[in-house]
């Protein structure tokens, strides 16, 4: 039992288990696990739109507590299908011995994450021609990043199993056996929520704003408009059409793609027009079925356009016919496609704009056209993550 686990753990994970189980570590195990989420979440986002803007400290604290809290959680829930497919298998391992298994094995993959980050930040400080932009590494920085992630993960795996293989009394086979099932249910049920309930995204462009900017992260609901082919990984067109179909309304922020088969670009624009309404612009001003959508300015906006970059929009309120209300920006007063030509909007389809109505690639535009209802993937409703703090963990209106 002599050394520390912290040391062991590194090339001795077995001697690591046997000289800490009689220890209580649950501070440990719980600082870990909190670490543990955080350097999921920061692999989540690195690369980012978001991290080439300077983000608010309180959406800092508030995004790391909670990815913290989900470390933790992802412990306790982890274990708790392993010892039970690990009982199926013929284990006598408990719950505690296991969410330690999973904290300590985790230390390889959260000290080279810690590397990777140190990695960036002294390319940022000593060598900035090696980062293309904030958050964003060359390539070739990109490429030695990805490899010390590699290396960690693949080195905390090795650990998981041994140390599993030690509480379990399993061969290592087994071990990785119990591994790999307790992965399967966890991806299975991710899956199932993704494809389902819940799907997150994030904004690529600031067509959206004032309502979403470059880099915010949603939530959309897979449930108002039904199940096709866009809810499924890789368009796979699972159910053979469109199930559960309803309709959008007036105002609904949708995620769409528009391509008719696997692949494409994911968007997300506000829905204007209905299946069989006439719509038009005239000097900005958006009419439908002859009637002009009421607009009030209610102030500006600048948008931030990274790098120390802004630009000033005049903000108007919209209200359409169903009385959705939402705030839009107008940049240019004489943009190149505020006034179009009227269109009546087909059956099955809906006519979409951008609320930055001056950078958005819509329905405005001949090639890009209607968002068909087979097309929809879900309602944008939730911002779980924005550089503003007012905007974090907001609903979308």
């Amino acid at each position: 039992h002599n050394g520390q686990p912290l040391s062991l753990v590194w090339f001795q994970p077995r001697r690591a288990v046997r000289a800490a189980l009689h220890r209580p570590f649950l501070l440990t195990i719980l600082i870990l696990s909190a670490l543990s989420g955080l350097t999921q979440l920061a692999s989540s986002l690195t690369g980012e739109p978001t991290l080439a803007f300077e983000v608010d400290l309180p959406v800092v604290l508030l995004v790391t507590a909670v990815a913290a809290l989900l470390g933790i959680a992802g412990l306790y829930i982890s274990a708790w299908i392993t010892q039970s497919v690990g009982d199926k298998l013929g284990g006598r391992a408990q719950a505690g011995e296991l969410r330690f298994a999973y904290a300590w094995s985790a230390i390889p993959q959260i000290a080279l994450s810690a590397c990777a980050a140190l990695i960036v930040l002294g390319s940022a400080l000593y060598a900035p021609q090696l980062i293309d932009g904030p958050g964003t590494p060359s390539s070739s920085i990109g490429s030695l990043l990805d490899v010390v992630l590699l290396v960690g993960a693949i080195w905390s795996l090795i650990a998981l199993v041994t140390m599993v293989a030690e509480i379990q009394c399993f061969s290592l086979q087994r071990s990785f056996l119990n591994i790999v099932l307790t992965t399967l249910i966890i991806m299975c049920v991710a899956l199932l929520v993704r494809v389902f309930l819940f799907q997150p995204f994030s904004a690529a462009s600031m067509s959206m704003a004032p309502t979403l900017q470059a880099g915010d992260h949603v939530f959309a609901n897979k449930f108002n408009y039904g199940y096709g082919r866009h809810s499924f990984p890789f368009s796979l067109d699972v159910l053979g059409g469109r199930w559960f179909d309803a309709p959008a309304q007036y105002g609904d922020v949708v995620v769409f793609n528009k391509s008719s088969n696997s692949g494409g670009v994911t968007y997300i624009k506000r829905i204007v027009g209905l299946p069989g309404d006439t719509v038009k612009l005239t000097a900005g001003v958006l009419s439908i079925n002859g009637t002009q959508v009421p607009k009030r300015a209610t102030g500006t906006y600048k948008l931030d356009l990274g790098q120390g970059r802004t630009e000033s929009a005049e903000v108007f309120a919209e209200m359409l016919p169903n009385g959705a209300t939402y705030k839009i920006l107008d940049a240019k007063k004489e943009g190149a496609f505020d006034t179009t030509v009227p269109v009546v909007v087909p059956v099955g389809h809906y006519f979409v704009l951008g609320d930055n109505r001056d950078n958005s690639l819509d329905s405005r535009i001949n090639h890009f056209g209607f968002v068909g209802q087979q097309q929809l993937i879900g309602r944008a409703s939730l911002i779980w993550f924005a550089k503003r703090w007012d905007q974090t963990m907001k609903l979308i209106e």
